[in-house]
């Protein structure tokens, strides 16, 4: 017939039920770098509210490295071991954060062979303590009322940018895992996990707009931030490397970024409202980013939504209280 005929690998099983879309109230660094990526992406991640039922390891491994680093963090620098010695002190609060890990980790089963294990996981929290001693870290939280200022999290309004649906102001959110005192400066501080370090794991901090997102908000809540800190690990097989990076945000760049926020907003309004969200990912190198876009099987697919109930979930990442739902 002309036309391209269904492939006995496409799903014949049913049609899914139409999904009302919703455009988002808050806009985050995570969404909008969906967006810029691939506006594809952005529909059915955002649009349409589908998400991947199985958990990526690299993002499952980050958010129970982190989790343990706060707690670690607020333990440690938050009073409630103060009378112990620094070494009791120390070894205390790692055993809080190597708890909060554990939970936060769960029954996760990682794919066979992965570096980014529960052993390895606590084996991280470990040789970030043995890198940087809080006692003698270059690096010390920005304290509020005898508490660290860990997971500092902004609401912004974007200027000027209204919800296309309820007509309310748009809204950026962000949270980082600390504001740091550096040099007698204000930092944003935030931790990542990585395969490998090198210079292009340094650089693509440079301008990164996260940091200057997060910048921005401290900003916004008077905090007089300067920059960022970024510390990273590398997982490996039989050791740890870790890397540390400052960047600076100077006032043109935070102007920049501000004038780019309200036109990437507008931007998916526009598409919003023309109902085309066009597949840059294909020309751009996004379906290939972050070990392959997980879309990717609706995009190939005449019948993509045959795919949906087998891969995806309904639901939506809430950026301001962290869950889905």
């Amino acid at each position: 017939d002309g036309g391209r005929r269904m492939s006995s690998s496409e799903p014949t099983f049913g049609t899914t039920p139409a999904l009302e879309p919703e455009f988002p109230h808050v806009l985050s660094s995570s969404i909008r770098e969906a967006f810029s990526l691939c506006p594809h992406k952005f529909m059915y991640e955002q649009i349409l509210g589908w998400i991947p039922k199985e958990e990526n390891e690299h993002l499952k491994f980050g958010s129970a490295y982190a989790a343990g680093l706060e707690k670690y963090r607020r333990s440690y620098y938050g009073g409630e071991y103060k009378s112990l010695s620094l070494a009791d002190r120390l070894s205390n609060s790692l055993a809080d954060g190597v708890y909060a890990a554990i939970v936060d980790y769960g029954d996760f089963e990682p794919p066979e062979g992965s570096a980014k294990n529960y052993e390895r996981l606590i084996g991280a929290l470990v040789e970030y303590t043995l890198q940087y001693p809080p006692a003698t870290d270059s690096c010390q939280p920005s304290m509020f009322q005898g508490q660290p200022r860990v997971e500092f999290s902004f609401t912004i309004e974007i200027p000027e940018v209204l919800h296309p649906v309820t007509g309310d102001p748009l809204l950026f959110s962000g949270r980082c895992d600390m504001l740091s005192e550096y040099n007698k400066g204000l930092f944003i501080f935030d931790d990542k996990t990585t395969g490998s370090l090198g210079p292009s794991w340094a650089n693509q901090w440079r301008l990164r707009s996260q940091f200057t997102a997060y910048t921005v908000g401290a900003q916004e809540h008077g905090f007089a931030v300067v920059g960022a800190i970024i510390r990273g690990i590398a997982i490996l097989k039989t050791k740890y490397n870790l890397a540390e990076v400052i960047v600076h945000r100077p006032a043109h760049i935070v102007a920049a970024w501000k004038e780019r926020l309200v036109h990437d907003a507008n931007r998916m309004i526009e598409m919003w409202h023309s109902g085309y969200w066009p597949q840059y990912g294909q020309e751009n190198g996004g379906c290939g980013q972050y070990s392959g876009c997980p879309y990717q099987v609706l995009c190939e697919s005449i019948q993509p939504t045959g795919y949906l109930n087998v891969y995806f979930q309904h639901a939506r990442w809430d950026p301001i209280i962290r869950e889905i739902r």
